[in-house]
This record gives C-alpha cells, sequence and structure tokens, in this order.
C-alpha cells in the first residue's frame, strides 16, 4: 500500500497586509478560494501584473475553465507559461501535461491509480460538530438561500488560513479534498496541505505524502512521497510510519527490508495495528534483521488483537488452534474465537460471528480451562440470534 501527491514545492499564501492595506494578491486568492470568479479577476490581473507567480497561474485556470471569463486555453497556457517562469511549480505541471495532450491530439487519460499505502486521505482530526441551520420562516421570494453550516465553516477556515495559520489550512486542503463546503477540488487541495506541511503539520506532511504517491492532481512521485511522509513519521505519525514501511518493503535490497522493518518498529510502538502485525509476521519468520523469536511475534500479535479489529482476533484463535505457539492452546483459542464473534456481531456480521461460534464448537476443552468451551460457544450464539431478530436477518 502507498502515497503521493502533487510535485513541488507550493508558494506560500501571501501574509495578511500591515495596517489596513490590502494587496491584490490577497484579494485575488480570497475570492478565487470561494468561487467568486468576477470579484477575483481584477485582483488577479493586478497581482499577476506585479509578478505574483501564483496570481498567474489562478488567472490561467480561470480562462482555461471559463471561470469568471470567457474560456480561452491560448490566454491560459500564456499565464501558465508566465506563472512558470517564476518557477511556480503547479504551473509548470500544468504546463507540462498540457503540451503532452496537445502531442497525444487526444484527451488525458485519468491517472494511474495506485492502491494507498495505507487508506485513502482520511480525517486525522475531527471537524467542529456542524450546526444545521434552523429558521422558523421560510426564506423571501426571489432572496438567496442562505449558506450551508459546511459553508460557513469553509469561510471561516479560509480566513484563519490566509492569516497563516497552519491547522487551518490543513482542514481547509481537507474540506476541498472531499467537496464539504465547496467544490471538490484536489489541485486547491493538495495547495493546502503543502502549505500546512511546509510549517510543519505532521497531518498535512502526511497528506502531502499519500497525495505524491496516489498521483491526486499530481505527477506521481515516490521519491517525493518518502520524504514527505518521513517528515511526518519523525514527528510520531504512525500512518506515516507504517506507510513508509510498505514503501521500503516493495524494495528489493536487504537495506530496504531493513529499513521497512524499523518503519514498522515505529509505527507498532505509537499503536499502529498493521504495523503491528507485520511486525508480528518477520519475528515470527525471523526476516528483515530480526532474529526469529515466537513469544515478541505473540506479543505483537495480542497488541494487534486487542484493538478490536476481529479478523486480527480471529487470526490470533486460529494460530492458537494449529499449535502456533505448541499444543494445548485450545482455550486461548476458544477465546480469541468468542472475541473476534463478539466484535463481528457489535459491526452487524453475523455471518462472520458465526464462522467464529462454529471454529469454537470444533475445539477440544483442556481439562484445565477455567471455562468450557462450550459456554462460550453458546453464550456467542445468544448474541447473534438476538442480533439477528434485531436486524430481521434470523436465520431459517
Amino acid at each position: 500500500m502507498n502515497p503521493r501527491l502533487i510535485p513541488g514545492v507550493l508558494l506560500c499564501l501571501p501574509a495578511i497586509a500591515l495596517a489596513d492595506e490590502v494587496r491584490p494578491a490577497d484579494t485575488c486568492l480570497q475570492q478565487y478560494y470561494i468561487h467568486a470568479y468576477e470579484q477575483a479577476l481584477p485582483a488577479c490581473n493586478l497581482a499577476a501584473n506585479e509578478g505574483d507567480g501564483h496570481a498567474r497561474y489562478i488567472l490561467g485556470m480561470m480562462y482555461l475553465h471559463g471561470r469568471g471569463v470567457e474560456a480561452n486555453r491560448n490566454q491560459a497556457i500564456d499565464w501558465f507559461s508566465k506563472s512558470a517562469e517564476l518557477g511556480y511549480e503547479p504551473a509548470q505541471y500544468k504546463m507540462h501535461f498540457m503540451r503532452k495532450e496537445k502531442q497525444n491530439a487526444r484527451p488525458l487519460l485519468p491517472a494511474k491509480q495506485h492502491q494507498p499505502v495505507a487508506q485513502p486521505i482520511h480525517r486525522t482530526a475531527i471537524l467542529p460538530p456542524l450546526s444545521t441551520a434552523t429558521s422558523a420562516s421560510s426564506p423571501q421570494t426571489g432572496s438567496a438561500p442562505p449558506p450551508s453550516a459546511e459553508s460557513q465553516l469553509f469561510r471561516e477556515y479560509l480566513e484563519k488560513a490566509l492569516a497563516g495559520d497552519s491547522y487551518a489550512r490543513y482542514l481547509l486542503g481537507l474540506m476541498y479534498y472531499e467537496g464539504r463546503g465547496i467544490a471538490k477540488d484536489e489541485m486547491l487541495a493538495a495547495n493546502m496541505f503543502m502549505l500546512s506541511a511546509k510549517q510543519g503539520l505532521t497531518e498535512a506532511q502526511h497528506a502531502i505524502g499519500l497525495m505524491y504517491y496516489q498521483g491526486s492532481g499530481l505527477p506521481q512521485d515516490t521519491g517525493k512521497a518518502m520524504q514527505w511522509l518521513e517528515k511526518a513519521a519523525r514527528h510520531g505519525h504512525a500512518d506515516a510510519a507504517y506507510c513508509l514501511g510498505q514503501l521500503y518493503a516493495a524494495g528489493e535490497s536487504r537495506k530496504d527490508k531493513l529499513a521497512a522493518a524499523s518503519w514498522w518498529q515505529t509505527a507498532a510502538r505509537e499503536g499502529h495495528p498493521l504495523a503491528q502485525h507485520n511486525l508480528a509476521v518477520l519475528y515470527l519468520k525471523g526476516e528483515a534483521g530480526l532474529e526469529k523469536d515466537p513469544d515478541k511475534a505473540l506479543e505483537w500479535f495480542i497488541r494487534e488483537a486487542e484493538q478490536g479489529e476481529p479478523a486480527a482476533q480471529f487470526n490470533l484463535a486460529h494460530m492458537y488452534r494449529i499449535g502456533t505457539w505448541g499444543s494445548n492452546h485450545n482455550n486461548e483459542a476458544a477465546n480469541w474465537y468468542y472475541r473476534a464473534g463478539e466484535s463481528w456481531v457489535r459491526r452487524g456480521d453475523t455471518i462472520q460471528a458465526r464462522k467464529s461460534m462454529e471454529n469454537i464448537r470444533a475445539l477440544k476443552s483442556s481439562q484445565h480451562g477455567p471455562i468450557a468451551n462450550a459456554f462460550l460457544a453458546d453464550a456467542l450464539s445468544k448474541q447473534i440470534t438476538q442480533a439477528e431478530k434485531k436486524n430481521g436477518t434470523a436465520t431459517r
């Protein structure tokens, strides 16, 4: 599994001007980001003529897509070119693909999809609760509908982001990426993530690493993905450390395998269940520079299973059952089958829960077991039956 994002270093949003002075570049960015294109246009023209690379890039996007102006591909290319000359990397990237599109004389195909390292970009911090706007009366005829709670939240984050707040920039990136409160725009999401990542926010560094790997609005670049993931991982971001381990594990050299094990150890200590699983497997097999140690493997398998993932609990039960750590562990197997079954019942998956129950019944109870395995099977069976009746899926 892996990550990736947009290439290059994105320029920071302009700092808030002193006193009451408002620069054209400030107005250009603020109005464009809230899709007020007609208000953005004059300010963007002024800022672009003053040599602002970001404003020139925005003008290119406006002319390319007909945002606030009549679509004009040649004008768009001209502004992208002027922005690229100043070293603005999104413009350089855009020029690259527009040239490629012209050479092929056909629309570009979607970027190749890559399996994410751990999972797609996801919210690592919960957005503040969104209150539902309520009104006792209906809007007056002809009046504009009130902005949604998410739109209001977007504007709040935008104001803070323009003032340089790294966390607001990260949250704004999430809203652009998910299309919450604003139209989905992966390139603007990447822009915000990059600004926040350069300020040192680990969540944003992780997101940038994933976008570089996945090519979400940017050219795929595994090298840059690994650089950003490492920045986040070195500051305690468990997902980033796990993903980095996955990327190194895909390498062929012994050095790569050792690096993968090292990053999985880092993530495992931070509580990442998939890293704990991988580390347990390495100890069980004695691979990637780790000496074979079944006891350490068991420790990490248990720590993974203790986090409540039923598949991990079922897997641990199965290893006990087949004698991975010697014979006479049927009671341990029954315990973990039972816990896996309970977890599946809570998730509404009674089919998998029944498999756990059947495995418990197939075990032979140890004479010294504190609880008869048959009792565990019956208890789990009762939970399954109750869940099926509640959901109307009782087995006939």
